[in-house]
């Protein structure tokens, strides 16, 4: 593989223009993609010289080089999201609703595989008629809750009566490798289907990581 070929060189005394500098950094790291890693002088140059990397504190997202880290929780008190059978059924018992208080957007910007591990903590009311035996199946999604992933992660009724309600609490959790063939904005959450009048999620998690090289 050829060597690198700086865009610009600088002598004693001249001027350092920032979109100069910018304008090397871009080509280093695109030259940087390709060449094989025992090409590097590691005496002089490492992956933090290519790019430092971003973060962003209020969607608590990193962006680097290799790859990227996003997570979400339930860290305020009081903050819970829900699934419910009216939502469900305004189309068909097979619809699914995002969970709200549950996504994250990254920003993928080349192909990658995500590692993505989630929880949450609920409890299943169902209170529309006696005996009724509601429960809420809550999956990941990528983009939109028509594409899911993973098997039923229910939480089911409990036979044991409170008062007129029947109630379960369970902790669905999930992990999931997937590969992302294009670049792009990605919007990833939890999504339910729910046949009882509500799953109250009490606290909850997720954590995604996308590898880039």
């Amino acid at each position: 593989m050829a060597a690198y070929v700086p865009l610009t060189t600088w002598a004693d005394g001249d001027i350092i223009l920032a979109a100069d500098v910018q304008a090397e950094l871009d080509n280093l790291r695109e030259y940087l993609r390709t060449i094989p890693s025992d090409a590097i002088d590691t005496g002089w140059i490492d992956t933090e010289h290519i790019v430092k990397g971003t973060y962003a504190p209020l969607p608590n997202r990193a962006e680097f080089v290799s790859g990227d880290y996003a997570g979400i929780n339930s860290r305020k008190a009081g903050l819970r999201t829900y699934a419910t059978v009216y939502n469900t059924l305004r189309v068909g018992t097979d619809l699914w609703q995002y969970l709200p208080n549950t996504g994250l957007t990254l920003h993928v910007r080349r192909p990658c595989t995500m590692l993505i591990s989630w929880y949450l903590c609920g409890a299943v009311t169902d209170n529309l008629s006696a005996g009724a035996a509601g429960e809420a199946d809550i999956r990941l999604y990528i983009g939109n809750p028509t594409t899911r992933y993973g098997e039923y992660t229910m939480l089911q009724e409990e036979l044991v009566t409170d008062g007129d309600r029947h109630t379960y609490r369970q902790f669905p959790s999930g992990f999931h490798i997937v590969d992302m063939a294009s670049a792009g904005e990605y919007k990833i959450g939890l999504c339910g289907m729910n046949t009882s009048s509500k799953m109250r999620g009490v606290t909850w998690g997720m954590s995604v990581e996308a590898f880039a090289l």
